[in-house]
């Protein structure tokens, strides 16, 4: 093999790749050590820091996540490692605007009302922003109730349940029951809070106009475990989690989280059916008429101008996108563990959780919760463009690029050390090539053989 030949076989190898259907995949925040070992081994470490600057903060099984269109702010559930005495249980703010990371409330785990710090929570999941009332709500999954955060003073308040009592009953917000709620979903328009009572395998809502706030059960229960789609007083469900509401069709729909399946609510016909999934876990894509797996679905995002919802897949580490048109599925961004940003399926992701959508900007926020991250995926409409050559050196020059195959992929650390070696050699090369043919001959040949490779991908 000739010099040049070396130098066009590496040039295919980083063209510019990005398209329509093809999401961009970039980290917020500083790139901290992700999970390891198995998944239920929860790290017991106090990994969470403000640090002011975003590029210097950490999070620690970041989990429910929510934008605020009006003041550029992303609130993070920052979880923690559940039942340790390092806890999290927080709520962060990312100021976009100003690049920053703030504790806005909660401390350490417990259950307890008050303003910022004092606040206690347990297992912060889901979280529904009320931008008209400047109020979050918070699904405090651990402690089994519905938290009010005032987002004027940062004062935490018990909305719905009562604060370490598990059960299953409708009434008055302050006598309801819950088991573990993880999920939240509030149209402003309607006034209704949707309340993914997971271990109760139940959709609840909240009608929240009125003097008096009623909880009242949807479909689901705890007797009604399984896996059935009909009317709402037949359907059972698994374990449910993220929620999206479509408004124009009054639709919600509904992540079965053990059952592996996408279902929609149609409140109009009053019955649940599922759009995706077979009710088996398994990898990815095609369409969904063909009878496609999921594996552990979780958050959703519902985008009305293009009719799509994003979904992220907890078990096969990336956002999908299904198309509500012609009911396709594809994969927008992820395909196996690791820490890589990057384009479409060269990114990676580690049990990517919760997402919101940012509409203006045509970007998701994604809590990838094993990788204690929060990154940004483009969507359909977005005209960012990206370099595949770019993004995979940067990634490369961080730590991250080497600790994922001893991480993620289960590799020996001589196998990390082959893949350095194999580095460098292609390094060598090029400046062999470089070296040959000169510094500005070996740019005009390398610029030369993209022109034409891009001409020969338009014919």
């Amino acid at each position: 093999m000739n010099h040049g030949s070396c130098i066009a076989w590496l040039s295919i190898a980083f063209l510019v790749r990005v398209s329509a259907t093809e999401g961009i995949v970039e980290t917020l925040g500083q790139r901290v050590y992700p999970h390891v070992g198995d998944d239920d081994m929860c790290i017991d470490d106090s990994t969470s820091a403000d640090g002011g600057i975003l590029a210097q903060a950490r999070f620690n099984y970041p989990w429910g996540i929510a934008y605020d269109e009006q003041t550029w702010n992303v609130y993070v559930a920052d979880c923690g490692c559940a039942d340790t005495s390092k806890e999290n249980d927080k709520i962060r703010r990312i100021n976009l605007k100003e690049k920053t990371v703030s504790t806005v409330s909660g401390s350490s785990q417990g259950f307890e009302d008050g303003n910022g710090e004092v606040a206690k929570f347990a297992h912060t999941a889901g979280m529904a922003l009320d931008s008209v009332n400047k109020k979050m709500y918070i699904a405090d999954s651990g402690n089994d109730v519905i938290r009010a955060m005032d987002l004027k003073n940062y004062e935490v308040s018990t909305y719905a349940g009562k604060g370490r009592e598990k059960g299953f009953l409708d009434g008055i917000v302050n006598s309801a029951r819950f088991d573990n709620p993880q999920q939240l979903e509030l149209h402003k328009s309607t006034k209704r809070l949707y309340i993914a009572d997971t271990d109760n395998h139940a959709i609840r809502v909240i009608n929240m106009t009125g003097a008096v706030h009623v909880v009242r059960t949807i479909t689901g229960g705890p007797t009604q475990i399984g896996y059935l789609d009909g009317s709402l007083t037949e359907a059972k469900w698994q374990h449910p989690t993220g929620m999206a509401y479509d408004l124009k069709n009054d639709i919600l729909y509904v992540s079965d989280h053990y059952n592996h399946v996408i279902r929609k609510i149609n409140f109009q016909k009053g019955y649940v059916t599922t759009i995706a999934g077979t009710g088996k876990a398994g990898s990815l894509d095609s369409s969904i008429s063909g009878g496609v797996f999921l594996n552990y679905p979780e958050g959703l995002a519902y985008d009305g101008r293009y009719n799509v919802l994003y979904v992220a897949e907890f078990g096969n580490n990336c956002i999908r996108m299904v198309n509500l048109t012609n009911m396709s599925l594809r994969v927008l961004a992820g395909n196996k563990l690791g820490t890589r940003d990057a384009i479409g399926r060269d990114a990676q992701f580690y049990h990517p959780t919760c997402l919101t959508l940012d509409r203006a900007n045509m970007l998701l926020y994604v809590t990838d919760q094993y990788n204690h991250r929060v990154r940004t995926v483009t969507t359909l409409g977005n005209t960012k463009q990206a370099d595949s050559k770019n993004m995979v050196f940067k990634h490369l020059g961080h730590v991250d690029a080497y600790r994922d195959y001893y991480v993620h992929h289960g590799t020996t650390l001589l196998t990390s050390l082959y893949l350095l070696v194999a580095l460098l050699f292609v390094f060598l090369l090029l400046c062999c090539a470089r070296h040959r043919y000169g510094i500005r001959a070996f740019a005009m040949k390398l610029a030369g053989y993209q022109r034409l490779n891009k001409h020969q991908r338009f014919v």
